[in-house]
């Protein structure tokens, strides 16, 4: 899930939350520092 760099984390909460998914951005935030780390 590499394009996920191009994203705000903001503009991902809202379109998994287009989803009908319930996440929050301190969530998503964290998902991106963790993709972050195993891309090192």
């Amino acid at each position: 899930m590499h394009f996920l760099k191009n994203y705000d984390a903001r503009q991902i909460t809202k379109m998994i939350s287009e989803n009908g998914v319930k996440i929050t951005l301190k969530e998503v935030k964290n998902i991106l520092q963790n993709k972050e780390k195993k891309s090192q």
